[in-house]
């Protein structure tokens, strides 16, 4: 995907060697990748709505259904080109389930912490979350229109155009402030979500009576939308100051 804030992140690394064995599988079946993403976007948004069971298997339930999900999502892609069946469906559909399991996930996981501890913190913190999330998820669809539109990739950046630009120290500054903002990869998201998920469902499980895990999980993640935010944000705004 154009839209790709970094690449080759540990975490994608996970996925893709968690990924090995299923895609090996999946090539000697008939499923296509495009059935191969539905899939993963059913797992992920069943997952989700099992953190609403509230209970441990609740829980650990959503974390493997969630982790599955992203290991299908990484496997449709490389199942695609390995069987020539790369299409224009299969373009739109990974990028809009991607989307819409991040806002599904957001909201099933705040909702579930706000059941635990109503508090008004915890709807603000939860209402930021959220609006992170939609925000990230507009600006990627945004900047993949602009380049199909024009043609090229949005991880590229003219260096030429921009010691030439008018803006002369500024869009330097913002280029090193792109560089010096953490870089979180989509599948960081849900990972985050499926490790509190779990470590809370291990939580009440085996009684160890650690009632924050989910709401240092709420904060991981505001953390992490929040730089993600960011990061795009100051990419964005770097790339309008060359033209």
């Amino acid at each position: 995907m154009d839209h790709k804030i970094t690449k080759h992140t540990g975490i994608e690394k996970l996925y893709l060697k968690l990924s090995k064995p299923f895609i090996w599988i999946l090539l000697k079946t008939r499923i296509t990748p495009n059935q191969v993403t539905v899939l993963g976007a059913i797992l992920g948004s069943v997952g989700a709505f099992c953190l609403l069971i509230n209970n441990a298997y609740g829980f650990i339930a959503a974390a493997l259904l969630i982790t599955l999900s992203e290991i299908f999502d990484t496997a449709d892609g490389r199942i695609a080109a390995e069987k020539n069946l790369q299409s224009r469906l299969g373009q739109w559909l990974d990028p809009f389930f991607d989307k819409l399991l991040d806002i599904i996930l957001a909201t099933c996981f705040v909702t579930v912490i706000y059941i635990s501890n109503p508090e008004l913190q915890i709807v603000v913190f939860g209402l930021l979350l959220m609006g992170f999330q939609f925000f990230i998820q507009f600006l990627m669809v945004y900047n993949d229109l602009l380049a199909s539109k024009h043609k090229v990739s949005t991880d590229k950046i003219n260096i030429r155009a921009a010691n030439k630009s008018n803006w002369g120290g500024k869009v330097g500054l913002i280029r090193s402030l792109h560089r010096l903002i953490p870089g979180f990869s989509g599948p960081a998201f849900l990972f985050t979500i499926s490790f509190f998920s779990l470590l809370h469902g291990f939580n009440i499980l085996f009684d160890l009576h650690s009632e924050d895990v989910l709401v240092l999980g709420l904060y991981f993640s505001l953390f992490w939308s929040a730089f993600t935010l960011l990061k795009i944000i100051s990419y964005d705004l770097y790339r309008f100051l060359i033209k």
